[in-house]
């Protein structure tokens, strides 16, 4: 569960990057069609715990499933066989991030993505 403060900034530059964050929110809504560009790592974890070497890829995509299809293409490749969608979960978190990261299922999850995504490339942190 992520906890977010609504407290009013006194700040102006806060109160500007809350403004770019909402600005930047609605345009990622506007702009469902079209491509954006992302780089992201996909780390292999088997079920006998086991990490493969990561590997970093880059996918221009606007949808959900075209992003779930180039990761589903790319961990094939890593383990050197056809592997089913549902036989592994995607999910996505910060380079940085302890936490287990969130699913990427659905076009919900593709915008908290993208809206991550956004954030922390500003800041030159990989997801």
């Amino acid at each position: 569960t992520e906890t977010y403060d609504l407290t009013v900034p006194k700040s102006p530059e806060i109160a500007n990057s809350i403004t770019f964050k909402s600005d930047e929110e609605k345009i990622l809504s506007d702009n469902e069609d079209v491509e954006h560009e992302y780089n992201y790592g996909v780390f292999i974890k088997l079920e006998n715990g086991i990490s493969l070497p990561a590997k970093w890829y880059m996918a221009k995509v606007s949808a959900v499933d075209e992003l779930l299809s180039e990761i589903h293409s790319n961990i094939e490749i890593l383990i050197k066989k056809s592997i089913k969608a549902s036989d592994y979960r995607v999910a996505f978190k910060s380079e940085k991030g302890t936490r287990a990261g969130t699913q990427l299922v659905d076009a919900q999850d593709f915008k908290k993505f993208q809206m991550d995504y956004t954030k922390y490339s500003l800041k030159n942190v990989s997801m």
